[in-house]
Formats: C-alpha cells, structure tokens, sequence
C-alpha cells in the first residue's frame, strides 16, 4: 500500500476488466456517451491498450487505459474514478502515472474530454 492508501498496478485477471467496464459504463461521462458494458469491456480488453488499476487491497477505485501504438502513442483513453471516490487524488495519480509511462517511449501525451464533463477538465 502507498502513502495515498492506494497502489497502481496492472490489470490483472478478465474479472478485473468485468469490474472496471461495470464502473466506466454505470457512471459518467459513458453514461452520456452511451457506451455498453459490451463497449467498454472490448475496449479494457484490447491487446494495443495498456490498463492500470488504482487498487485499495482488492478494491479497484479507478482505472487507467493508455494507448502506446498507432499515430498517437501516449493517448490516455480513459481515466475513470468510481464515484464514491472521486475527490480523493485518485485520478491525479492516475495520470501522473500515465505521464511517467508515456514520457519513458514518448515526448507527448494526448487526451481528450468533453465540453459537458466539468470534472475532468479541472483534472485536466
């Protein structure tokens, strides 16, 4: 466990990746975008993305998913928090952490968000 009392790790095993496409499509701003749990979990499962975990112990409180391969290496896909803890730092390590991993293969990150997701573009 960290300082922060949370770790960042890879995804680990395809409950994981279940558990994380539940979180992205249950919440916003997926909800808004209407992607399906189907959407999100190809997407968690793609062999081209990377995904991190922000773990509590067992407890996933937000993941990760880069892309480091195409025309834009170092594209953060997607930073989700699970809603009962968002506020916490958790996504500001989390990209912290894609930072520290794209800057190891690449001089840029890239990212996208949407005009109607307030938070994110604070974290941003």
């Amino acid at each position: 466990m960290t300082e922060a009392g949370f770790d960042i790790r890879p995804l680990g095993s395809p409950e994981e990746a279940r558990d994380c496409a539940r979180m992205m499509s249950e919440s916003e701003p997926w909800l808004t975008l209407g992607r399906t749990f189907e959407e999100c979990l190809a997407l968690l499962r793609d062999p081209l993305r990377e995904v991190f975990l922000a773990a509590e112990e067992e407890r996933i409180l937000g993941f990760l998913i880069l892309n480091m391969a195409g025309a834009f290496v170092g594209y953060v896909q997607t930073i989700c928090v699970a809603p009962g803890h968002r506020s916490r730092g958790i996504g500001s390590r989390l990209l912290r952490h894609a930072e520290e991993r794209v800057f190891r293969e690449s001089p840029n990150v890239f990212l996208c968000v949407s005009s109607f997701n307030p938070r994110a573009r604070a974290l941003y």
